[in-house]
């Protein structure tokens, strides 16, 4: 963090780089900010869904990682479906159904998101010291001198 500093740099961003099981592809992580019991709904597909190049919409960073091991996790494919349609979830199809079951905590069909280790990516901790604020989450921090 020092030597950006001292080239004129005021802030750094760090991203944390996940192993994943060889076997399974479940992401191996060595500290969670949050305890398991104090899930709350991952606001990912409220904000973002991926675009494959073969034209399938998924949901998030962490479908795209688990491609080579469970395949696309899809809500939709394009030209076949509407992407408006798919991100306002209409007649309960698209992104309706994983946010629904995001906000009952419940994982049928989008089981993907039972073990994901980065549900909270887009809520940020923030500390404040004397020679920095640092604000950091599942995925990244962010120091700004």
């Amino acid at each position: 963090m020092q030597k950006w500093k001292d080239r004129g740099f005021h802030q750094v961003t760090f991203y944390v780089l996940t192993e994943h099981d060889p076997q399974t592809g479940a992401m191996i992580r060595t500290q969670e900010l949050y305890e398991k019991g104090d899930r709350y709904p991952c606001a990912s597909p409220w904000t973002q869904m991926v675009l494959f190049p073969g034209g399938e919409i998924s949901l998030c960073c962490k479908t795209m990682t688990d491609v080579g091991w469970r395949g696309i996790v899809s809500v939709g494919t394009i030209p076949e479906d509407n992407l408006d349609d798919v991100w306002a979830g209409k007649n309960g199809k698209g992104l309706y159904k994983v946010r629904k079951e995001l906000l009952e905590n419940r994982f049928e069909e989008y089981d993907v998101c039972v073990d994901c280790p980065i549900w909270s990516a887009t809520t940020s901790i923030v500390e404040k010291t004397e020679k920095y604020m640092r604000t950091y989450n599942e995925t990244m921090e962010t120091y700004v001198f």
